[in-house]
């Protein structure tokens, strides 16, 4: 009896076209969004990348300086010195807190767009962490408020491209003003 139920509503919803096309439309927004899923993947896995890559040139940077200071005896400002534990803690030292997406986050839905995959921690006051934490405006990126006419994801004041985020920790270095 469930056999011949089964067959008879088989036919029936492959008699009717809509099925199909309600199946194409599903199948390609489960494409689309799986591809678009990956697309933010890659670009996650390239920025934690570009975080550690210039968290590593910083710590070597320190450390030549440390040997040019003490090979020199050079006096260094305490706030710039990478001897000073402070200095270092505060904002010389910087380390990221990354957080790696999972194999199966190209297909994950929620807010993990929204939420920073890295954080940079220091030893500064908590204001300050939770001031640079903040989601800005990309408008408030330009100093008019607007967006550069070449490009509607382009920075006016560093021209870097915007993708989902704000410009990536190493551009964010060499550019100082995003």
């Amino acid at each position: 009896m469930l056999n011949t139920i089964l067959r008879h509503e088989w036919r029936s919803l492959s008699a009717d076209a809509s099925v199909w096309i309600v199946v194409a439309v599903f199948a390609g927004a489960i494409g689309y969004g799986t591809l678009n899923g990956a697309r933010w993947v890659a670009f996650q896995q390239e920025a934690i990348a570009e975080a550690q890559q210039e968290e590593a040139e910083r710590y070597q940077r320190h450390q030549t300086e440390i040997v040019r200071i003490n090979r020199e005896n050079a006096t260094v400002s305490a706030f710039s010195d990478p001897r000073n534990p402070d200095a270092v803690g505060r904002a010389l030292g910087a380390r990221y807190a990354v957080l790696p997406p999972t194999p199966v986050a190209a297909l994950s839905v929620g807010q993990s767009d929204l939420l920073p995959y890295y954080f940079r921690m220091t030893t500064d006051a908590k204001e300050t962490i939770l001031a640079a934490a903040e989601l800005e405006n990309p408008h408030a990126c330009s100093p008019d408020g607007s967006i550069s006419p070449s490009s509607s994801s382009t920075c006016t004041r560093c021209s870097f491209w915007r993708s989902r985020t704000t410009c990536s920790p190493a551009k964010r270095s060499r550019a100082r003003s995003c």
